[in-house]
């Protein structure tokens, strides 16, 4: 989980100027959420190590899987994020610095 938070800030740096303010949106919405997800999931990792060295945290073991599972819902939603900012802005990718071709009317050929 660090990992990817930190592979991903260095790229969030890299690519933020040169996207759109729409893109800047999710992108930061996308970051704040992996940020979140990294501290949660290292917690469940803690919690999870308590629960079966320590009998006191046996108890909790409901609390943990609700937990648990609202994380992996929410690490769906931040994957969404990202598929969007590939997909939809191509952020990170050959296409982003790309701009479409403009026809000059020069350029352009009228049917025959």
């Amino acid at each position: 989980a660090g990992s990817s938070y930190a592979t991903g800030d260095m790229e969030a740096d890299r690519v933020w100027k040169a996207i759109g303010k729409d893109a800047q949106a999710v992108l930061h919405r996308h970051a704040e959420l992996g940020e979140y997800l990294a501290i949660t999931f290292g917690v469940l990792a803690v919690w999870r190590i308590l629960i079966e060295g320590i009998g006191f945290f046996a108890g909790s073991r409901p609390l943990y899987l609700v937990v648990a599972v609202l994380a992996c819902v929410a690490l769906l939603y931040t994957g969404k994020l990202g598929g969007e900012l590939v997909y939809t802005y191509a952020v990170g990718t050959a296409a982003m610095g790309q701009q479409p071709p403009s026809l000059s009317p020069s350029t352009t050929t009228s049917p025959r």
